[in-house]
């Protein structure tokens, strides 16, 4: 006879959002402890993600939010544009988000060790994959704080979740001039953000040959974006290598 009841399989099931036969055999094989069904759980996701592991992830979305005079942007990757829509994966995408806020992570490596309720933010993101079924990754992270920012965030698809996310850094109080900026950094994927900026770098012998140039890209998939001026109609011109400018994150192939 089991030693557990169906509320234990239901607070099993509401702790991991594993399946219902899942969570039936692994307290069977717990003998009714939930704790110890909820390691034989993990322990098989483990082994599960492990196989997974060199997929490709190719699908996803972008997420962001504002707080505190800062704006955080987040890819979570996964296989397939069926689970990237899943209300499952959607919900995990905002659990991780809080997470990384609450935290102040500005890469993905401070982003996987935040703390998301009992567990880190890498734990939680392997649990929701063996769930799931497929590898699911936090390729990249963006904190931009200034005076204020402008996010817009762009479907590819109308049955898909956002996959371009841009965060705008600007000062004054034009934000429509701001949103319309990120708009348009969404769309064109501009490698400058003035005229003179061009010019210098292709002036440089080096632009043409380095892989880590501006001007040339080793990977259809750009990085996050960073511009050399503030967003706002009459901002001040900033160097290159300033961070507290614009960004853009893309989910795509």
């Amino acid at each position: 006879m089991a030693n557990f009841t169906a509320a234990d399989v239901k607070e099993l099931r509401d702790r991991l959002g594993a399946g219902m036969m899942d969570s039936k055999n692994a307290l069977v094989e717990a003998d009714g402890d939930i704790e110890k069904a909820i390691e034989i759980l993990r322990l098989k996701g483990q082994k599960g993600n492990a196989k997974r592991g060199d997929r490709s992830t190719a699908e996803g979305l972008v997420a962001a939010s504002t707080q505190d005079g800062a704006a955080t942007l987040i890819e979570l990757a996964c296989e397939t544009d069926f689970v990237a829509k899943n209300d499952k994966f959607i919900a995990l995408s905002e659990s991780v988000l809080a997470a990384v806020v609450a935290a102040g992570a500005s890469t993905v490596e401070e982003a996987l060790q935040a703390p998301a309720g009992e567990q880190t933010v890498d734990q939680l993101i392997s649990d929701q994959a063996a769930i799931l079924g497929e590898k699911i990754a936090l390729r990249r992270v963006a904190r931009l704080a200034g005076e204020h920012q402008e996010v817009y965030l762009h479907r590819t698809s109308k049955d898909l979740p956002p996959q371009v996310g841009v965060v705008v850094d600007y000062s004054g109080t034009d934000a429509e001039t701001a949103r319309s900026i990120a708009q348009h950094i969404a769309f064109a994927n501009p490698e400058y953000l003035a005229r003179e900026d061009v010019r210098r770098t292709r002036s440089r012998p080096s632009a043409r040959s380095s892989p880590r140039s501006p001007a040339t890209r080793a990977s259809p998939r750009p990085p996050c974006r960073r511009s050399s001026r503030g967003a706002s109609p009459a901002s001040s011109s900033r160097s290159r290598s300033s961070s507290r400018t614009t960004r853009r994150t893309t989910s795509s192939p």
